[in-house]
């Protein structure tokens, strides 16, 4: 019986994990839409052009596989997680919640894409689509996490200080005000609003905008990495902690360095992309990285 749980919950987390994989990529290709301008390659929702299958024009088919990815992959893979979730794994709690949390996130999303498309591309409402988006993430991460740990008991014997844990409870809400001002950037058509790096050197309220993301990004910054910081020096905090903060610091100096070419090269595409992706893969390794410290101090797994 205890090993046809266990092949239940290895289910279960093997579908979070391909969910995880999912969203990151719905994100990409959201991405892809903006940098391209394929926001309205099809301007009605749910369809088409009206029809089922998008015609042969490159922003149609840009933002149609966008759609696809969201409500045939992503979609899917959420509902089926919070079934499966409910069937099996019901004697936790926090995972229960947190499946209402990320079914209720994703209809808001799909209903803030409607609206953004209906209204064609309110800046205001892209900013809010793309922040649901990067939380309903996030939410999915931290499922994965606990889905994972589920019915384990391998913790290893550490105890981390109040302070780190404080301080990183701090940290996950820091790097999402640092992701939501590289979004105000995107949603307000500041990108190219500084046309120099690492300063400036242009004036108005664009490059305002730009210039108050990249300090954001260093003070904001420089807090989340002194907070991980403990976990890479501290050799008696488990492996997998260390390399998530390890993994965490190099994919923030990735995406800054991509930040500056990005300018430097004029905002070519394939840069523009590579910053958002970059920009959550480093965001999902912050809430990694805080939901596996509280998973070795047994909060919120049962």
């Amino acid at each position: 019986m205890l090993h046809e749980e266990e092949k239940k919950a290895s289910l279960v987390s093997k579908l979070t994990i391909a969910t995880v994989v999912s969203v990151l990529g719905l994100i990409i290709m959201g991405g892809i839409v903006r940098t391209t301008g394929s926001g309205l390659g099809c301007p009605d929702w749910p369809l088409c052009y009206g029809k089922v299958l998008p015609p042969l024009e490159y922003h149609a088919i840009i933002e149609y596989l966008h759609r696809f990815i969201a409500t045939i992959i992503v979609g899917p893979l959420v509902a089926i997680n919070f079934l499966l979730s409910l069937l099996w794994l019901r004697e936790s709690k926090s995972i229960i919640i947190l499946g209402f949390l990320t079914v209720g996130l994703l209809l808001v999303q799909a209903m803030l894409g409607a609206i953004t498309v209906m209204n064609e591309l309110p800046p205001y409402v892209v900013a809010v689509h793309l922040a649901v988006g990067e939380a309903f993430f996030g939410c999915v991460i931290v499922q994965a996490v606990m889905v994972s740990h589920y019915r384990k008991n391998n913790f290893q014997s550490v105890s981390p200080a109040k302070k780190i844990v404080t301080l990183t409870m701090i940290a996950v809400p820091v790097m999402y005000l640092i992701l939501m001002s590289g979004t105000l950037v995107t949603a307000s058509g500041a990108l190219s609003g500084c046309l120099s790096w690492p300063l400036c050197g242009n004036e108005g309220m664009l490059a305002s905008i730009n210039m108050g993301h990249r300090w954001i990004v260093l003070i904001f910054g420089l807090f989340v990495i002194y907070v991980l910081h403990y976990s890479i020096k501290n050799k008696m905090y488990p492996k997998n902690l260390r390399k998530i903060a390890m993994l965490f610091s190099a994919m923030f100096l990735v995406q800054i360095i991509i930040g500056g070419f990005m300018v430097l090269f004029r905002f070519p595409v394939y840069l523009n992309v590579a910053h958002v992706a970059m920009a959550t893969v480093t965001w999902a390794c912050m809430v990694w990285y805080a939901t596996e410290l509280m998973a070795i101090r047994k909060i919120g797994i049962k």
